[in-house]
C-alpha cells in the first residue's frame, strides 16, 4: 500500500506539470486514467486526488484545507 501511494505521489507530480489535466475547465475535471484505474487506491483516495487536481487549476500546487477536502469528498 505504501508503494502505491509513492507511485500516486510521483504521478501527481507529473500531472501537475501537464496542463491537459490542470488547465481551467468549465464545471468539470479531467481525471487521468492512471488514477481512475489504480486498483491499489481506495475510493476516497481517488476522490481526494481528483479534488486536488480540481484545486490545482493552472497552478502546479494547491493548498486546500483538510476540511475543504473532507467536505468535497463526503468524509469527515
Amino acid at each position: 500500500m505504501i508503494q502505491n501511494r509513492q507511485v500516486a505521489n510521483e504521478y501527481m507530480d507529473k500531472v501537475s506539470q501537464d496542463s491537459e489535466f490542470t488547465s481551467l475547465h468549465k464545471v468539470f475535471t479531467k481525471v487521468p486514467l492512471k488514477i481512475h484505474r489504480c486498483y491499489g487506491l481506495s475510493q476516497y483516495e481517488k476522490l481526494i486526488l481528483v479534488d486536488l487536481i480540481a484545486y490545482m487549476s493552472d497552478k502546479a500546487q494547491c493548498y486546500p484545507t483538510y476540511e475543504m477536502i473532507a467536505r468535497n469528498v463526503g468524509s469527515s
